[in-house]
């Protein structure tokens, strides 16, 4: 998001608010087995492993070179957008006062090299939804032989909450 997209929704605008600005918005998102999309417990929020999926499937494949890496990116972008999504099912987003950490695993033969690269749109997200001080994280990108349903991109994320931080809205 520009810096005058920023100002156009507030310097305290509101996680969704921003995304919004930013033309991204949040899916709906449900367990698709026997767990939580996310858990909250003394202040931080874990999320469940999001996948690439969209509301006409999930986005499959396997990384292979650079040409790749503008897939790999949409694909993170997809998978971040529902983690934190997941993260709103159990609290609030404006609560969130520090994203600890983002977690992304990218089906990828050896030959590929630009699993950070890939990443970094999943964390450009992040700050740009959570802003410079609260949207900044550690991160690790992992490459992997298969994930589940053929997903391309699968993204976990820590999140730390306000003490006081209001439930789902």
């Amino acid at each position: 998001m520009t810096q005058d997209a920023l100002r156009a929704v507030g310097g305290h605008a509101q996680v969704e608010q921003r995304l919004a600005a930013a033309g991204w918005h949040l899916p709906q998102v449900k367990a698709q087995g026997a767990y939580a999309v996310a858990v909250a417990r003394h202040g931080v929020v874990w999320t469940a492993g999001q996948l690439s999926r969209t509301e006409d499937g999930v986005l499959t494949g396997c990384a292979h070179g650079e040409a790749d890496v503008p897939a790999v990116r949409r694909a993170c972008e997809i998978a971040v957008l529902r983690a934190i999504a997941a993260v709103r099912t159990v609290v609030d987003l404006d609560a969130v006062d520090q994203v600890l950490c983002l977690r992304g695993f990218v089906v990828a033969t050896p030959a590929f090299q630009c699993h950070s690269q890939a990443l970094d749109a999943a964390s450009d997200i992040l700050l740009h939804a959570f802003g410079p001080r609260a949207g900044v994280h550690v991160r690790s990108a992992l490459g992997v032989s298969s994930l589940p349903s053929g997903g391309l991109v699968e993204l976990e994320l820590t999140v730390g909450i306000s003490t006081s931080a209001p439930g789902p809205s």
